[in-house]
């Protein structure tokens, strides 16, 4: 129970379900692990934002997980979360429920609290391999809305895929990390009032943020000294969405998937340990 950062996923640098890299909300967890299996169920309060007409539109996030550890090499996970939003909304009891599934809920129109309340409901899974070599290769799938009609949207998911490697060099201690990331355009993004995948304006998935095809390369080396170099390359394609882009449906029908930005990123770092 507290305000900090959650982190679900498998990449620790950029995870596309909940990186962890941005500002921290009010929340509470419980994590319930059996064998084998692990259950955790999430309940948070985001920051609060005012519409145009001056009300107070208050946002919240759950979300549940359950995790399967086959062994020392294999982990599955899979598991859904929500944000909902309404003028004055309260604390969802429905949202609590650890057993009913968040889009079945969200379908209820019935069982809102308000006309003006809103529910954008987000689908993911994440999985990882660890070889007897001290490397692994993992990924992770979000489905934040999957068109099964002829809607004339696109599907909004995301994708990575991605490789780690710990090894030695020369009696330093050497990490590789490679990743690859895709997130449609839609992805993040909703209809409803401030229920967008942000929290003060930063992304609670991908820290870059949706429409984007991403490769990243990160390399670290530590010696005895404590002393570590980091190198990180990043090639990125960008398009025109992001978390903040404004759902006005026009534009949504008629848009492009045109990644036409691209950037190249190059980082050189040293931290050094003290005692």
């Amino acid at each position: 129970l507290g305000r900090f950062p959650i982190f679900w996923g498998e990449s620790i640098y950029g995870s596309i379900i909940q990186s962890g890299l941005y500002p921290a909300y009010d929340n509470a967890t419980i994590s319930y692990k059996f064998g084998k299996l692990k259950y955790d169920i999430l309940l948070g309060a985001l920051s609060s934002k005012k519409n145009t007409d001056g009300f107070l539109i208050r946002r919240y996030l759950s979300g549940k997980r359950v995790s399967i550890h086959f062994n020392k090499h294999y982990s599955i996970s899979v598991g859904e979360q929500i944000i909902y939003t309404g003028e004055n909304r309260q604390i969802s009891i429905r949202y609590m429920n650890p057993f009913a599934p968040y889009f079945l809920t969200g379908l209820e129109e019935n069982e809102r609290d308000a006309s003006s309340d809103n529910d954008n409901s987000i689908l993911f899974f994440h999985q990882r391999y660890v070889f007897n070599n001290n490397s692994s290769i993992f990924n992770e799938l979000i489905v934040d809305d999957y068109q099964i009609d002829n809607s004339g949207l696109e599907h909004a998911i995301g994708v990575k895929l991605g490789y780690d490697k710990i090894f030695s060099f020369i009696n330093n201690k050497c990490l590789l990390v490679l990743e690859y990331t895709n997130i449609s355009p839609l992805t993040y993004i909703h209809h409803g009032e401030y229920t967008s995948w942000q929290n003060l304006n930063h992304n609670i998935g991908y820290p870059l943020g949706t429409d984007i095809e991403n490769i990243q390369l990160k390399f670290y080396i530590q010696n005895k000294k404590n002393r570590t170099i980091n190198i990180e390359l990043d090639y990125l394609l960008k398009g025109e969405n992001n978390t903040n882009s404004l759902w006005v449906w026009d534009e949504i029908l008629n848009y492009q998937n045109n990644l036409a930005k691209k950037y190249f990123f190059f980082k050189l770092g040293l931290i050094y340990n003290m005692n």
